[in-house]
């Protein structure tokens, strides 16, 4: 489910840094030294991200009526 996650908000334009952050990831080498200074918690991007994959997954899971095709038996 942790990479579905991380997938679909990166298809959804996400950053791969707050991906990351979303998942836990403490930052790597790719953030180099600049990992040391940037302390911020990104926890308005997060919020964000994570808002935007649950109205995907609600899309999913719960489907607007009008989309809804009745069978017949």
């Amino acid at each position: 489910m942790r990479r579905t996650a991380a997938s679909g908000m990166a298809r959804d334009d996400i950053p791969p840094h707050v991906v990351s952050r979303v998942l836990n990831h403490s930052p790597g080498k790719a953030e180099g030294i600049t990992a040391v200074y940037n302390r911020h918690g990104y926890l308005r991007e997060k919020r964000h991200a994570l808002e935007g994959w649950a109205a995907k997954l609600e899309s999913i899971i719960s489907p607007a009526p009008d989309k809804v095709v009745r069978l017949r038996a």
